[in-house]
């Protein structure tokens, strides 16, 4: 900490477990400098929050009466920062909104490996919430939206009892996803809240996993 650049310009009382800023601009101060394009201090531009190189794929196979069906969809790359406010949901400065995940991870004497910074008792205290590297996330990822498994009872079962056709099925949603943000944050909650004013908690919560079976049946 002796040999960091000053942080004062941006919070006080720092300790250690605090995030400590890069020093970009070499003067020894983090600072915004004067807040212009040719003097931004030590703020560069970082991540890119448009979704890139998204993609959907289709697989379907049929065989004689059964026919499989599955689509998986996605994006290979979205840089995406939680939006401002208590972040009570990912990475709370709210004493009063504090979730498990947050208090195991954050750096103690003891934990200094953690991926949280030291924990603040605090509502106004935003010196390690200032947009960095470190917690960008890649929201890009690959789910497996969607699945059906049917059978076709042959058509010649289906006139002995006077009916035209029956198909049974199996199908689910949201199976399995893979993605680099970190837990519990969920890829597409994120594009569905990230506009709403009071989304604190809503895009904490994952889509469910549907499972159904019935059966088409027509006379």
């Amino acid at each position: 900490m002796a040999g960091a650049a000053n942080q004062s310009r941006i919070g006080a009382n720092w300790r250690p477990g605090d995030v400590r800023y890069q020093d970009l601009n070499g003067d020894g101060i983090i600072s915004p400098g004067n807040n212009t394009v040719s003097d931004p201090g030590d703020r560069q531009i970082i991540g890119n929050s448009n979704p890139r190189h998204s993609f959907g794929i289709n697989f379907d196979v049929t065989y004689k009466n059964v026919t499989l069906t599955t689509f998986f969809q996605g994006y290979l790359r979205r840089d995406y920062w939680p939006t401002d406010g208590n972040w009570t949901w990912f990475f709370p400065f709210n004493a009063g909104h504090v979730e498990k995940y947050y208090i195991t991870d954050t750096w103690t004497e003891e934990n200094r490996n953690a991926y949280f910074p030291a924990a603040h008792i605090s509502t106004n205290d935003k010196k390690n919430l200032q947009r960095q590297s470190r917690y960008l996330q890649n929201a890009g990822y690959m789910r497996f939206k969607n699945l059906a498994l049917s059978y076709e009872v042959p058509q010649e079962w289906m006139n002995k009892i006077g009916l035209g056709r029956a198909q049974i099925y199996v199908a689910g949603m949201n199976l399995w996803e893979f993605t680099n943000l970190r837990k519990p944050l969920d890829p597409e909650s994120i594009v569905f809240n990230e506009f709403s004013y009071n989304n604190s908690g809503a895009i904490e919560y994952p889509l469910q996993r549907i499972f159904s079976v019935g059966a088409n049946v027509s006379f």
